[in-house]
Order: C-alpha cells, then sequence, then structure tokens
C-alpha cells in the first residue's frame, strides 16, 4: 500500500507530532510519500535539527515534498493549493492521509482521485477564531469558513479519524464513518530515566514542575506562577521554546518569580523523558476555549509513560482521557495545594499502573496498526 500524507504542519520543521508518529511506524511497512506546507519562513531549520535527533528510524527521515519553495505564508499555501499541484504527478498512490488540512488534502483527493481518510487532531475553526495571524474582525467569518471546509473534507471521505469522541459531536460526523484513533506515546523512548538533571539544575530541594511543549495562545500558566509567587520552594520547567516566548518570559519577570522558571530552550526529542523525569508532576495548563477542551495533548499520554504525576486543566477530552488517573487545577489555590501536597503523596503505585495503562491501551506501535487497518479499507 502507497500512502500519500497531506499535512497541514511541515514535516520537517515542526516539533514531532501525531503524524510524525503515524509515519515513522507505518514507513516500515509502507512506502509513504509526504505534502506538506511549508514553515521555511519560520527559520525552524535549526531547531528542527535537534527535535528529531534520534526520532526517525533512518537517517534521512520521510520523503517530504512542499507545495512550493517559496517563502509564502502556511495560511497562503494552503490556500493556493488547488493551483501549486498543477505541478505535481501526485498519482502513483494507494490512498491518502489528509491530516487536519482544510483546502489542501481535499483538493489532492479530487486531483487524483485518491480514496481519503481524514484525520482530526484539532479543532481547526476555533484555531482560526483566536489565531495572531488573522485580523481579528475577519476572525468570526474565518471560523465559519473553517467550520465549512471541515465539514466539506468529512462529506467527501471515506473514513473519518480523529483523536477523540468529541469530535464526532462537535463536527456531526455520522458514526458509520468515524473511527476514534487517539494520541499515544512511544513507551520504548518514554519511560522514568535516572539521571543527575535535578542536581545539574539546581533543583535538588525543590518541588518541580514540568511543562512540554509549545507556549501558544491556549496555554494559560498564569495561575501556575502565581501559585509559585506564594510557593518559594517550588519552581517550572518549560520545555520547548515554540510560541509565546517573549511574553512569557516577561510574565515571569514582572512576577519576580525568575529564579523558579527555568526555560530549557529546545530538547531533542529523545532527551524529553530526561526532563521529565527530573520533575515532581507535569502539568497541562491550557485555558477553557474550544481549542483546548477538544485536545487530547500527547504531552498527556507521555507524561503517564514516565510514571509522573499530571496536573491538568479541567479540559473535556483529558477527562475522558485520564479520567480520576491525574489531578486537576485551574486556579491558583488548586495548583497551590498540590504543590504543597504532591511530594507527601505516596502514588508509586498509581503511577507504575499509568505506566501500564498507555503501555496497553496508548503506545503508538498499537495506535499505527488501527490506523493502518482503516487505510486498507477497513472499519
Amino acid at each position: 500500500m502507497k500512502i500519500l500524507v497531506v499535512s497541514i504542519l511541515d514535516i520537517q520543521r515542526s516539533a514531532p507530532n501525531r503524524v510524525h508518529h503515524f509515519i515513522r511506524h507505518l514507513s516500515p511497512r509502507h512506502p509513504i510519500c509526504t505534502l506538506c506546507l511549508s514553515d521555511k519562513g519560520r527559520d525552524l531549520d535549526r531547531r528542527s535539527e535537534r527535535y528529531f535527533r534520534g526520532f526517525w528510524r533512518t537517517s534521512q527521515g520521510p520523503e517530504v515534498h512542499y507545495f512550493t519553495s517559496k517563502e509564502w505564508s502556511p495560511f497562503l499555501q494552503e490556500t493556493l493549493s488547488p493551483v501549486l499541484l498543477r505541478q505535481r504527478d501526485l498519482s502513483d498512490h494507494d490512498v491518502l492521509l489528509n491530516y487536519n488540512t482544510l483546502i489542501s488534502g481535499l483538493a489532492v483527493a479530487k486531483r487524483y482521485s485518491l480514496p481519503m481518510v481524514y484525520d482530526i487532531a484539532d479543532d481547526l475553526p476555533a484555531m482560526i477564531s483566536h489565531s495572531h495571524l488573522v485580523p481579528g474582525l475577519l476572525r468570526p467569518a474565518g471560523q465559519c469558513i473553517g467550520s465549512w471546509l471541515v465539514k466539506r473534507n468529512i462529506r467527501a471521505a471515506d473514513r473519518v479519524t480523529a483523536t477523540w469522541t468529541g469530535f464526532r459531536d462537535r463536527f456531526s460526523i455520522p458514526e458509520e464513518q468515524f473511527i476514534s484513533i487517539p494520541n499515544g506515546v512511544d513507551t520504548t523512548i518514554f519511560r522514568k530515566v535516572p539521571s543527575d538533571l535535578r542536581e545539574r539544575l539546581g533543583l535538588e530541594n525543590r518541588i518541580v514542575l514540568a511543562y512540554v511543549g509549545v507556549l501558544r495562545e491556549w496555554v494559560d500558566l498564569e495561575p501556575v506562577f502565581l501559585a509559585l509567587k506564594r510557593f518559594p520552594e517550588g519552581c517550572l520547567l518549560i520545555i520547548g521554546d515554540e510560541g509565546r516566548m517573549k511574553e512569557t518570559r516577561a510574565r515571569v519577570s514582572a512576577y519576580g518569580i525568575e529564579s523558579q522558571v527555568i526555560f530549557t530552550g529546545t530538547v531533542p526529542y529523545i532527551d524529553v523523558p530526561t526532563y521529565i523525569s527530573c520533575a515532581d508532576a507535569c502539568i497541562i495548563p491550557f485555558d477553557h476555549q474550544a481549542i483546548s477542551q477538544h485536545a487530547v495533548p500527547l504531552k498527556l499520554f507521555e507524561y503517564f509513560a514516565c510514571e509522573k504525576p499530571v496536573i491538568s486543566a479541567r479540559l473535556q477530552g483529558v477527562q475522558q482521557a485520564a479520567g480520576n488517573r491525574i489531578f486537576y487545577a485551574d486556579t491558583t489555590d488548586e495548583y497551590l495545594t498540590i504543590l504543597k501536597n504532591i511530594s507527601s503523596a505516596d502514588l508509586t503505585d498509581l503511577h507504575r499502573k499509568n505506566r501500564e495503562f498507555v503501555t496497553e491501551q496508548f503506545d503508538w506501535e498499537v495506535i499505527s496498526r488501527e490506523l493502518e487497518h482503516v487505510l486498507e479499507g477497513g472499519s
């Protein structure tokens, strides 16, 4: 089976995401070609080299093609993708995996008459309504157009997969067409790792929280910062450097907690478990917009695999996936209470069971086999 992946993410320049794991686990069994939007204008090449160190099974990684070599914005590339396709011949494939696109994936499917599996990983209309790339006055119209385009993709798809069942209700996807394919974790990489990192960072006598990921507009660290200001023994590791880094550093400085917040910068994917392992607890500090409510982030399963307590905002997707296996906090007082109690609680058995939980149900190898069955035409 020759698989064509059309991705809204730049496969070579974005941090390892859901689509990267699908490609990584399916490519040993199937030839895969990827066509994606280019994020070259953000100059992420050096950062991406660090991201993917040790990630791909081959040194070269997947075969990646772009809609254009020009440094156009991804928004413009997506809009013009039907025209840009005229320069390509991608007909020699058996099936199309349309990863989270609005226009480009559908354009490819129609041009080459390929059966299409539409994979929904994010609430794209909600993202449009909050995107800094869209002028404020145009966001309501953009959200409506985004919803129309998602539904258009759904109607054209042979199957629709998504990270959880909430998307089925969100976009009124027919039950017979919908298959839940959750996010997951590579449990061979993500595991509890002994190291001296805590000592090297000077955190021996601290209560350490860790956040892994981008600092996009849906990340709300305000209650965490306020809790740290009232709890000098606590500190926060922010692992990664994409998104609103400048604004986040400014907030840390404004609260006078510079000594309690450590920015690690970009960390190779293979080294992330070492950073998670040195924390006392890991956080998912999202706001309560629609983007967040429909998210089931990879970091949840990565934290579980490393046997760490998880503190998350009360998000529908996370609550469905994790239930009572984690702590929930939205306010400063809730974070403060957990910070004060986390080191004294004996949760070893729960953490071990959480790793068993993700190993059995959310390992990427298992999940990719499920997607493989769908791509082959199974239900």
